[in-house]
């Protein structure tokens, strides 16, 4: 259990410490705060078979800063080390897979925010997606790997439902109130105690009206979005299959 709290303080502390890069201490502090002491933290805290998760996180946050230090830099020890850090994470824990399509997104924003004469976005996500050449390679390293030793089967009960769009499709229109719950958490609504669905429905409802209100009412709507798309990306476990609040 002391274990698990000093991983995820580890965890919070390197938010704070990122956050601090592209912002003013006080929002990094609350951001880093409402991560530290998120009310979803005591379904899952503690677990054994949950630490890969916080030191998944950890390596994850390494990975952006050193990403960050090389742009900063163009010193290709901190691309290596930011390499290394994806491939260790990828093999303990295979929910950062999609890392590569979110660092040609990051790279190209951080590129054209901060270039003195900017170019058309389109040209920096070309360049990043050279850039994301080696994080690919990883990948398919990773998934050869993973083949080889444990072939790919079709079970539908490990899945819950069957290979075909149609199945998934029909699957994902039955989990409406998963979906709710996966909300929740990242909300942190979950602290309201059960039975009051209407009050969780409409925190929910003003929180995503107040997230809509800022994304439209600032000057960096390209980076709100990305921000937002983020969240499914990285909690796909969640989409695809079923929803566990450490998925958030």
């Amino acid at each position: 259990y002391l274990v698990c709290i000093a991983l995820h303080a580890l965890a919070s502390v390197l938010l704070f410490l990122l956050l601090l890069l592209f912002t003013s201490p006080l929002p990094a502090m609350l951001a880093a705060l409402y991560f530290g002491f998120h009310p979803s933290l005591r379904c899952w805290l503690g677990w054994i078979s949950a630490q890969t998760y916080h030191i998944e996180l950890v390596t994850l946050l390494l990975i952006i800063m050193t990403l960050y230090k090389y742009l900063k830099t163009s010193s290709t020890f901190w691309l290596v080390a930011a390499q290394v850090l994806f491939a260790l994470t990828l093999f303990l824990k295979e929910q950062t897979i999609f890392l590569p399509l979110w660092i040609i997104g990051a790279v190209a924003l951080y590129r054209q925010t901060t270039a003195t004469a900017p170019l058309p976005f389109s040209k920096y996500l070309a360049r990043s997606v050279r850039f994301t050449l080696g994080f690919w390679l990883i990948t398919l390293g990773y998934l050869a790997a993973r083949l080889a030793n444990l072939p790919f089967r079709a079970d539908s009960q490990n899945i819950g439902f069957q290979l075909g769009w149609q199945a998934f499709v029909a699957r994902q229109s039955e989990r409406f109130y998963e979906f709710v719950s996966y909300f929740s958490d990242i909300l942190g609504t979950n602290i309201i105690p059960p039975g009051h669905p209407l009050l969780k429905g409409a925190i929910i409802a003003l929180a995503c009206l107040g997230i809509g209100y800022l994304c439209i009412n600032n000057k960096h709507k390209r980076i709100s979005v990305f921000l937002l798309a983020s969240i499914p990306l990285f909690s796909w476990p969640s989409i695809i299959r079923y929803h566990h609040p450490r998925y958030s």
